[in-house]
């Protein structure tokens, strides 16, 4: 006996599974007279219809398991239309009886789909391959375990490891999936990711890709804000989790000019823990870590324009600035940021980045392919709390 089985298409599904027609004007038509954005609507109100089923009525013997398989459910849909029809599939999988698989290059389906970790996978197609990652359960557990510890470390030299805030593993998981809400998500479709500290690095690297400044990065590079230089080891873990190499860039407060010396040691305590708990997560099994760049300031000091205070008016005068300095041909700052984006790129390809220290841009930064191990032990560190006496001054 031979079973040939062929390929399962839309076509197939509209014509001998589901018997769908319109009404136009009094006359019934096939389903496929319609456009592609008619179909895949009338197919998301199918969905709709069944989230509806109560769980009860759904576990009954006249609703059998079902399993859904929706390839780029996004497409021809309206935003608004995505994440409802999102829910709608989140809904199939509450009632019990029914799981979801679907494809797609969207990152608000994917940020609505609250799907865990250990429920994503992730595909590429280099040339003649596939490559597919997901993370197992079982190392899903042991990320978040240590995203805890380093948390709890980094946080806690904000107190001089005096009044640390210990989260709780599921709050660990909840930021971990806030890392795929709708705008970050899309660097996990990237191939190469650049990790940052905050708002302004994300504002100046987001004016430069629309600029397309970034393709001598490669042809799909992505920015992941960290919220803040302690979050920066989870930002690095989470992306690790599904294999996509990254660069990590952030800035040393300790480099900014301060009269306070108190202000000073504590800003030292601070980049010293947070460069700890980096460092301990580009040593864990599996990395994708890529290098470290660590710059004197923040990001509009090292450029030497105006940092503007005023949070809602980052993005107007970082725009405007680098604006201003690509049109004027005695500006410095292009240079600069040719060299960072040189570095970058070094970095991404694996070559060695020893020259890139000796660019004046570059006095005093960190720049590393790979973090040496903390001097710490940061399980010790965390069990001790809360010190008796202040880390900053023994430090």
């Amino acid at each position: 006996m031979k079973v040939n089985v062929g390929e399962l298409t839309n076509e197939l599904i509209l014509r001998h599974l589901i018997e769908l027609h319109v009404q136009q004007g009094g006359t019934r038509r096939p389903l496929e007279t319609q456009g592609s954005g008619v179909q895949r609507a009338l197919i998301a109100a199918l969905i709709q219809a069944a989230a509806n089923i109560r769980a009860s009525d759904a576990k009954s013997e006249k609703n059998a398991f079902r399993w859904v398989l929706f390839e780029e459910p996004e497409a021809f849909l309206h935003p608004a239309q995505v994440t409802r029809l999102a829910h709608d599939l989140h809904e199939l999988v509450r009632s019990g009886n029914t799981a979801v698989t679907i494809s797609t290059h969207d990152p608000t389906m994917l940020a609505a789909a609250e799907a865990s970790p250990e429920g994503i996978v992730r595909v590429q197609r280099p040339v003649q391959q596939i490559n597919a990652v997901s993370p197992t359960p079982e190392r899903v557990t042991t990320a978040l375990t240590d995203i805890h510890i380093r948390s709890a470390y980094a946080v806690g030299s904000r107190s001089c490891f005096k009044r640390p805030r210990l989260t709780t593993a599921d709050e660990e998981r909840q930021r971990v999936l806030y890392d795929l809400d709708a705008r970050r998500a899309s660097a996990f479709f990237a191939d190469r990711v650049i990790v940052v500290e905050g708002p302004s690095d994300m504002l100046f690297f987001d004016w430069l890709a629309r600029q397309g400044r970034l393709t001598g990065l490669g042809p799909n590079v992505g920015v992941l804000d960290a919220f803040g230089k302690f979050e920066l080891h989870r930002a690095s873990a989470t992306l690790s989790l599904f294999g996509i190499p990254h660069v990590v860039l952030w800035d040393e407060d300790a480099a900014m000019p301060t009269s306070n010396a108190n202000q000073l040691r504590q800003r030292r305590c601070q980049d010293d823990a947070a460069l700890a708990a980096l460092a301990a997560c580009a040593h864990d099994a599996g990395s994708a870590f890529a290098g470290a760049v660590r710059l004197t300031g923040t990001i509009e000091h090292w450029l030497g324009i105006t940092e503007e205070k005023e949070g809602s008016w980052k993005a107007a005068n970082i725009a405007a600035s680098l604006t201003v300095a690509y049109s004027d041909a005695e500006s410095p700052i292009p240079g600069r940021v040719g060299a960072l984006l040189a570095l970058l790129a070094d970095l991404f390809d694996g070559l060695d980045p020893a020259a890139h220290r000796a660019v004046p841009e570059f006095e005093g930064a960190l720049i590393e392919r790979q973090l040496p191990p903390p001097a710490v032990d940061l399980v010790e560190a965390v069990a001790a709390f809360p010190c008796q006496e202040c880390a900053c001054v023994r430090g």
